[in-house]
């Protein structure tokens, strides 16, 4: 994964994104939030999810869809690993679709852990 920093472009890892957005997620699960703004969530998004973690959908900019094979079959997602985020007026995303996102979070965040311990 890559991350840019004044033009310079600096490998990450996956641990690092994580500890640098953990304490986000971990208020997400937590104390979870009203609402937060869609910037924010997108950031929060591609460092989980991957850089091209959002998928374009057509006709609706009030919705953000990521996808992760590892959220297949998991109970409360979709069963093909998409998650579905609605956005409040194409601004905010509400509490508890945050604390869905942290819960996603966690799950990949888990799994990658076993599959390196």
């Amino acid at each position: 994964m890559f991350d840019t920093v004044y033009g310079i472009i600096l490998i990450v890892t996956e641990d690092q994104v994580f500890r640098d957005h953990k304490t986000v997620i971990e208020k997400w699960l937590v104390n979870t939030p009203v609402d937060e703004p869609v910037n924010k969530v997108k950031t929060i998004l591609r460092r989980v999810f991957g850089e091209d973690a959002i998928c374009k959908k057509t006709g609706d900019s009030h919705q953000l869809r990521v996808k992760h094979p590892l959220l297949k079959d998991v109970p409360g997602f979709d069963p093909y690993g998409y998650l579905s985020i609605p956005v409040h007026k194409g601004q905010r995303v509400k509490g508890i679709y945050l604390k869905r996102i942290a819960h996603a979070a966690m799950i990949i965040y888990e799994a990658n852990q076993e599959e390196k311990g």
